[in-house]
């Protein structure tokens, strides 16, 4: 004889669940009071945590945006500290370049129409130094500037040797002539440029009387 399933009863033999709860829908079980206690309490943990890294994150910016506006300062007291200190070292020497540049100009100009043949040889070697010196300050970011006669006077870059008079009122405050250039060293101006310049004198134009200061 077969045994019997234990799980097994009635006359078709169709098989049945002898659990208490075969057959019936499992119900869902609401959350306790104490849950939603529980979940509250967690999100209120996460928003204080939350806060709390804003706080730290705002703090952090504002230690880094302090960090780099320092850094930029002292940044620029350094390259200040650094251009200066170049210019103490660099600007004697452009000066004794521009001395030696004006006597080498002058000695040319002034035995260039010289006939003598000697003179000319030996003036020879000296025509190029002016132009070899202008190349050695253009290196060194000086720059030579020389307005022509006839060009406004510009007291921040020419200063005044002589003023000539002059009977025509178009020709007041203009260069009669260049005496010396100017030059510039990375934009500021190291040595004006000397010039003679007209002033409007319609009594007399035919004296020129030394200039007493630099401007008109």
């Amino acid at each position: 004889m077969d045994p019997v399933n234990e799980n097994s009863s009635g006359s078709d033999g169709a098989a049945t669940d002898s659990r208490p709860d075969a057959g019936q829908n499992e119900s869902i079980v609401p959350d306790s009071p104490s849950s939603t206690g529980d979940h509250s309490e967690r999100l209120q943990r996460i928003e204080s945590l939350l806060a709390d890294l804003d706080r730290k994150f705002e703090r952090r910016l504002q230690t880094d945006t302090h960090k780099n506006a320092l850094f930029d300062q002292l940044h620029a007291e350094l390259q200040e500290h650094k251009s200066g200190l170049i210019q103490k070292i660099i600007q004697p020497m452009l000066v004794d370049l521009i001395r030696l540049h004006d006597d080498v100009s002058s000695l040319v100009s002034q035995f260039a129409s010289e006939e003598e043949p000697a003179v000319q040889r030996a003036l020879r070697p000296f025509t190029f130094l002016p132009n070899d010196i202008a190349d050695i300050l253009e290196r060194n970011q000086t720059e030579i500037f020389n307005e022509p006669v006839g060009a406004p006077f510009d007291p921040a870059r020419q200063k005044v040797m002589k003023k000539i008079p002059s009977s025509d009122p178009a020709a007041d405050k203009t260069i009669a002539e260049s005496v010396r250039p100017g030059f510039i060293w990375n934009g500021r101006i190291i040595r004006h440029q000397s010039v003679h310049v007209h002033t409007y004198s319609p009594a007399d134009s035919s004296a020129s009387t030394p200039a007493e200061t630099s401007t008109i």
